[in-house]
């Protein structure tokens, strides 16, 4: 155990020569020792790295659709154009191609609410995001705000 800690670890090793401890450097060993963990932990390196791959690149590209991530992100680029009609058509579409993510459908009543003033309308895709997931905080600011443009202001204090 002591010489594989030595080949790993050490730089020195001591030696006994008359009865005195000396220390000298063992180059040839640690060398060794060091391509022996390379050839060893190279392969581990590889898999880890294409399961950090799979994790973080490619997962979220099964769990959510390309096209409606192109059409999510199509409209936030015609909102800050102010093509408000654009952003809807995109937003309209994103929401056909992946009808179970609710952000879809809360940009959409922000959308409607802040930007087209239909808050009746926004609120119905506000709740709809609701249904869909009831957790996300921006969601029932928004829905406060929907209730406040619609003067209901016992609802927006609820929301």
């Amino acid at each position: 155990m002591y010489k594989f800690i030595e080949m790993l670890f050490g730089i020195c090793r001591l030696r006994k020569v008359n009865k005195k401890m000396t220390i000298y450097s063992d180059n040839k060993k640690i060398q060794n020792a060091k391509s022996k963990l390379w050839a060893f932990y190279f392969p581990i390196s590889k898999i880890i790295f294409c399961c950090l791959l799979l994790i973080f690149i490619f997962l979220p590209l099964l769990l959510f659709s390309a096209e409606a991530w192109e059409h999510y992100n199509k409209a936030w680029e015609a909102i800050k154009n102010e093509k408000f009609s654009e952003a809807k058509a995109n937003l309209e579409n994103a929401i056909q191609k992946d009808q179970k993510n609710h952000a879809y459908h809360r940009d959409m009543g922000w959308l409607h609410y802040e930007k087209l003033n239909q808050p009746e309308k926004g609120l119905l895709y506000l709740k709809a995001a609701e249904a869909l997931k009831n957790d996300d905080a921006l969601l029932y600011l928004y829905m406060g705000n929907a209730y406040s443009k619609l003067k209901k202001t016992d609802n927006a204090l609820n929301s």
